[in-house]
């Protein structure tokens, strides 16, 4: 299978702009090369396309292959008219500029073209859930969501996962073989099986952890606050209403009279320490 950014490049022999309908030179040629798809190059880049390829380039050829197919007519005459054919059989040596003039013939007809035909394959990045932001579409890029237990043939380039999505060492190993990359939307990386994704060669990264442990500490440095002045209790009442108090705030304990303890000095208790330190 093709990675991502990789590129497929076809040169063959491709109908060309002549209709088919009725003309026996496209009839006598499809049967004689049991052709079941004869299509254009046009056809054939609009079918690359709805494959998922991009970057799709075409390049007739069908001048600079005639001219050599003449100069190969040439060779073969010369050799023949000089008998200086030792070694070859003359029989097959006609054969061959009859077959090569009838050729150069059916492609001045428009019966076929010589093409080359160069696509590029897109990166896969397949999400295991709906990410929190739609990313922008990108023309190298193909977006989707799926599961891991659906059909992945044509393979992933990138996976992206959140902290509830686990990756064990046997979803690791099942992996295609086009998976180069793991993005975890979180700070920590328990929920991968790092061991398997070094076996596998993938790699793993963290997107926005940065930003996610920032963003933690402070809706945990909140809610401590908010817990130590028993914010908690009045959750859901009215304001203003009859059963709203407003001393309710003076009761409680102050931050800085507190001791706040962390299980685990991960990124995210490292950055609230920090933070509460910095507050006073």
């Amino acid at each position: 299978m093709t990675k991502g950014g990789g590129w497929l490049v076809i040169f063959d022999l491709m109908r060309g702009d002549a209709k088919g309908d009725g003309n026996e030179e496209i009839d006598a040629f499809v049967k004689e090369y049991h052709v079941d798809d004869w299509i254009t190059s046009h056809q054939c880049i609009n079918l690359a396309r709805k494959a998922g390829w991009t970057e799709a380039q075409f390049t007739d050829c069908t001048d600079k292959t005639m001219s050599s197919l003449h100069g190969h007519v040439k060779k073969i005459k010369d050799m023949i008219e000089s008998n200086n054919y030792t070694g070859r059989n003359l029989e097959i040596l006609k054969a061959q500029r009859l077959k090569i003039i009838q050729r150069i013939g059916q492609a001045d007809q428009g019966i076929f073209k010589w093409v080359m035909i160069a696509v590029r394959k897109p990166f896969d990045v397949m999400f295991l859930s709906m990410p929190p932001v739609v990313p922008q579409p990108q023309s190298m890029i193909k977006y989707s969501v799926k599961n891991l237990d659906e059909d992945l043939k044509f393979g992933i380039d990138v996976l992206v996962v959140n902290i509830k999505e686990k990756l064990t060492r046997e979803m690791i190993m099942a992996l295609p073989n086009t998976t180069r990359l793991i993005v975890t939307l979180s700070s920590g990386l328990d929920h991968i099986c790092i061991e398997a994704a070094e076996e596998r060669g993938i790699r793993v990264r963290r997107a926005g952890r940065s930003q996610i442990v920032k963003s933690v500490a402070d809706y945990l440095l909140a809610n401590i606050i908010f817990g130590l002045r028993n914010g908690f209790q009045n959750v859901g009442v009215p304001f203003p209403g009859a059963s709203w108090d407003l001393s309710w705030n003076s009761d409680g304990v102050d931050l800085n009279c507190s001791k706040i303890g962390f299980i685990g000095m991960g990124a995210i208790a490292i950055e609230t320490a920090k933070k509460n330190q910095d507050t006073f």
